[in-house]
């Protein structure tokens, strides 16, 4: 990472799960997926531009052969991201609160990163019916892709409806950047802009960025 001098993230290993990474992602302008592997220009900036997000990288045991799980804080508003929605029963994860499952299962705050890694996960259906290499997988693609859907507004136009986790999200966000005539379309770009303000705001106050002594952020030092 210090190589490729990738802008705008930084990661830091835990030390008792050495499987886990604390990250930040500071969103600057235009930033796309293409920057080093050159897959795709750099467009203007996306909404959370100025945003200061915190998230978490957890590898399971068959990486680099399997996606990583990539969790947000949950306050985080964005098509990709499994947003609060309490559910009452109980489930497989017995060591979650109620509210920090969504009503799919997935945890609260879980980023699909799966609409940028199509080809890789189409190659691994491949390999599992003939005998050949298995495709590998980069963290820094990982990376590159997670920036990219905040600070690259051509990122979210490509997303397609099977890959939403949050669906009012992608509505209001489709109609912000459609800028339709229409009443509905209207408030829906109306919340979603109003959103994207609080969210930014909220992501740069000092509480956000170092927390409390006894819970102190990443970033902190």
């Amino acid at each position: 990472m210090k190589q490729l001098k990738l802008r705008g993230i930084y990661a830091t290993l835990t030390l008792d799960v050495p499987h886990l990474w604390r990250c930040v992602l500071f969103v600057r302008d235009g930033e796309s997926y293409g920057e080093v592997l050159a897959k795709c220009t750099l467009t203007r900036p996306g909404p959370y531009q100025g945003a200061v997000l915190r998230f978490r990288v957890s590898f399971p045991d068959r990486y680099p052969f399997e996606l990583p799980v990539v969790t947000f804080d949950r306050h985080i508003i964005h098509p990709l991201i499994m947003p609060e929605q309490a559910i009452q029963s109980d489930d497989v994860f017995t060591d979650r609160r109620p509210e920090e499952i969504s009503r799919s299962g997935r945890l609260v705050g879980t980023f699909n990163l799966e609409p940028g890694f199509r080809e890789f996960l189409a190659q691994k259906v491949t390999t599992s019916m003939v005998i050949q290499t298995e495709p590998r997988l980069s963290v820094i693609d990982v990376f590159l892709y997670v920036r990219s859907c905040f600070s690259d507004v051509q990122t979210l136009r490509n997303l397609r409806e099977d890959n939403i986790f949050n669906l009012e999200a992608w509505l209001a966000w489709k109609a912000h950047n459609m800028r339709s005539e229409d009443e509905d379309s209207k408030v829906r770009a109306s919340i979603w802009k109003q959103h994207m303000d609080y969210l930014v705001r909220q992501t740069i106050e000092p509480e956000a960025l170092f927390g409390y002594a006894s819970n102190p952020r990443p970033i902190q030092t």
